[in-house]
């Protein structure tokens, strides 16, 4: 997937040392195929904190 963007830059907003803006979010969404609503809505956790119906 190309989106015009390093590796490292992705990496710094998944652990939250970036925030991405809307022009970043929009590009994402894109490249992965899903809306922007999609891409930011809210994964269901259990208490541990991990992804419910995953094993």
């Amino acid at each position: 997937m190309q989106l015009g963007m390093s590796r490292a830059y992705l990496s710094s907003i998944e652990r939250g040392e970036k925030a991405a803006t809307i022009d970043t979010i929009a590009r994402l969404a894109e490249g992965l195929d899903v809306t922007i609503a999609r891409l930011l809505e809210e994964v269901p956790t259990d208490e541990k904190g991990k992804r419910k119906g995953k094993n």
